[in-house]
């Protein structure tokens, strides 16, 4: 065999380089939004301007428990594909998301962002969505993506109800514990859900349900939905669902409790029959005439 020598060796080494530095140079008009927010916050931008496409860095997040991601982007076709700013130490309002119209992912945890969260209407393609650890006070509408599976924006400062969320069939976890939420939920959460966080660490206390019409994945990890009265609805029911809410509950715990007090009578009765019979017979009387003496037996003490 000959050896490999010359160009033919020159571009084997170099391709690899080559094809490497393409992908870091990639450039995207999308940069430029992300990197108005660092400039904001006064973080300086950590790749070359215009060109985030493909900027990765493994960042170590705290809150909830120590976890590993990666912040940074991937772009397509000159689009921001998926966007990472976890961590950042980014602050103020978000501008609305609108015109990223390939992006599929999108991370804000681990920030300050205030105010609403922003609009991602029109967003086909997004699948999931983060926002963990800021001060957003509103959950988005996400009526127009249909293809969302995840909507997690746990612990921040969120207020009002929560949204009508069953009209996204593919929407498979949902995270909205620690904020400030309120009112019933029934009906607002597709049954299919495969996870769900609302309160958790005895958080959102004013959330509750009228009737029990909600996934039973809402009710793992020892999170409590309390009806109106304040009973409870979790796991120390099992999340068992019935058209008499707490009323039922109530009704067959008082019909137990008669069971056994009801057990508890026959049971004396028998064992005070028994004594008697006993104590007649040492005394030499017929058991079931208590007022017969037996002359020469003298009465115990």
């Amino acid at each position: 065999m000959r050896p490999i020598v010359g160009p033919t060796l020159l571009i084997l080494l170099i391709a690899p380089l080559l094809a490497s530095h393409a992908q870091e140079t990639y450039p995207s008009a999308d940069c430029a939004f992300f990197e108005s927010l660092l400039d904001r916050s006064a973080v300086s931008v950590p790749w070359n301007r215009g060109f985030c496409c493909n900027y990765s860095v493994d960042v170590t997040l705290t809150d909830g428990g120590v976890r590993k991601t990666t912040r940074g982007f991937t772009c397509r076709s000159g689009r921001v594909v998926t966007a990472s700013v976890v961590n950042f130490g980014l602050n103020g309002t978000l501008p609305s998301l609108e015109n990223f119209t390939s992006l599929e992912i999108i991370e804000l945890n681990n920030n300050n962002f205030t105010g609403a969260f922003p609009s991602v209407m029109g967003l086909k393609n997004l699948t999931r969505i983060y926002g963990g650890s800021n001060f957003f006070t509103t959950i988005p509408d996400v009526s127009g993506n249909p293809n969302l599976e995840y909507l997690v924006i746990p612990r921040n400062e969120i207020i009002g109800t929560i949204p009508n969320l069953t009209s996204l069939k593919k929407l498979f976890s949902v995270s909205f514990y620690d904020n400030k939420l309120e009112g019933a939920i029934d009906g607002l959460l597709p049954q299919t859900l495969s996870f769900c966080s609302l309160t958790n660490f005895n958080t959102n206390p004013k959330l509750f349900t009228v009737s029990g019409d909600l996934p039973k994945v809402c009710l793992s990890e020892d999170q409590i939905i309390p009806f109106p009265n304040g009973t409870a609805f979790g796991r120390a029911d099992g999340g068992n669902r019935s058209s008499g809410g707490p009323s039922v509950a109530l009704i067959g715990a008082c019909a137990g409790g008669a069971v056994v007090v009801l057990i508890g009578v026959v049971v004396g009765f028998a064992y005070y029959r028994k004594k008697r019979r006993r104590m007649n017979e040492e005394k030499g009387k017929a058991p079931d005439e208590p007022h017969c003496r037996t002359p020469g037996l003298r009465r115990r003490s």
